[in-house]
């Protein structure tokens, strides 16, 4: 798949999700090894640092193996107490996360990235794969929220590593 590519169906196997994870996840460290300390720890526009969009992406990973896969409370799960899942949106826990991060050295957060994308590629390997296409809904949401396991996986894994990638790449294209 190239880089305008997006994935609009679910994975047929549990064999073609962990190659779907592999491929974005390496695709996503080429981009990052090919940038400077300084390109990842500036703010963009502001905002944002290429780190900081790591180490959210680690913490919806961690949110990923330890609450949807662990059975874990959310707040233990993503290490927030000041949230509360299924009432507040997305943007405050990103928010909340962010402001957790954010002062992470860069060494840190590319080990935990790192770590992260290994611990939720080992939860996937031993999960049956049955399991992955049965309906989901997880505590705190409602069945409006229902849907596999396996769409869960997928927005917190190769789906956002696409979605992040794509906008490491046009942060630090020349000129960006």
């Amino acid at each position: 798949m190239d880089d305008a590519t997006e994935y609009t169906a679910t994975p047929a196997s549990k064999a073609e999700l962990i190659e779907w994870v592999r491929r974005e996840h390496a695709a996503l460290e080429e981009t990052i090894d090919r940038l400077t300390e300084a390109q990842m720890t500036a703010p963009v526009d502001g905002g944002w640092s290429i780190k900081d969009i790591l180490a959210h992406i680690t913490a919806w990973e961690q949110v990923l193996v330890l609450f949807h896969m662990g059975g874990r409370p959310f707040d233990e799960a993503a290490g927030l107490d000041t949230i509360t899942y299924g009432t507040d949106d997305t943007e405050q826990i990103n928010d909340a996360l962010y402001r957790r991060d954010r002062d992470k050295p860069l060494p840190d957060v590319l080990a935990a990235f790192r770590r992260s994308y290994e611990q939720a590629l080992a939860a996937i390997e031993a999960t049956d794969e049955a399991d992955l296409f049965k309906p989901y809904t997880p505590r705190g949401r409602t069945a409006a929220d229902t849907g596999p396991l396996i769409d869960w996986i997928a927005s917190d894994t190769y789906e956002h590593y696409v979605e992040h990638r794509l906008m490491i790449q046009a942060l630090a294209a020349p000129g960006a």
